[in-house]
């Protein structure tokens, strides 16, 4: 009854892009294929020859967010990119998050991701969640769902019953029935 977005891809089954070749030994473990490059420019190619897959996932530079997310969804069925959760907020994203709201998974911890200048590991001071958006179509709005604290949100409702919630508030009936 779980719902993780990631459910039926499996290590080995993954083609993974990384700039860094250093990276490409780590990569080895989970992906069948690695990629040493630009992610923007290798998504352009495989849009340019119809290649694709049914996720992206990564963690993008914050600044280059929004490109990567849009180049995902040409060439993938799910996107799912850790971000920041005030990447919401801003006015220059807003017809798209109306046109393709993203589900929003909420970290109830912020990620640690590296070393700080003390030499500790350290994490900035901003929330983060994990945004799925399934596919480029259109729909009406996501969800936010606050993940559990253990990592296993086992009270997330099923694809079926996230379904059967939605065509209820589309047809103006209460959820809880």
């Amino acid at each position: 009854k779980d719902y993780y977005v990631y459910r039926g891809w499996h290590p080995g089954d993954w083609t993974a892009v990384e700039r860094r070749d250093q990276e490409r030994e780590n990569l080895l473990t989970v992906a069948k294929e690695i990629v040493v490059g630009d992610f923007l420019e290798v998504a352009a190619t495989w849009k340019k020859e119809d290649r694709r897959f049914g996720l992206a996932l990564g963690n993008p530079p914050y600044s280059l967010a929004m490109e990567f997310i849009e180049a995902s969804m040409d060439i993938a069925e799910h996107v799912v990119f850790l971000l920041r959760l005030n990447f919401l907020q801003a006015g220059s994203r807003a017809a798209f998050m109306q046109r393709y709201p993203p589900d929003v998974f909420v970290l109830p911890k912020r990620p640690i991701f590296g070393l700080n200048q003390q030499g500790k590991l350290g994490t900035d001071s901003g929330g983060y969640g994990w945004f799925h958006w399934p596919g480029r179509g259109e729909r009406p709005f996501g969800r936010v769902l606050c993940l559990s604290t253990d990592g296993l949100d086992t009270s997330a409702p099923s694809p079926e019953e996230i379904q059967k919630r939605e065509a209820r508030i589309l047809r103006g009936y209460p959820v809880d029935n």
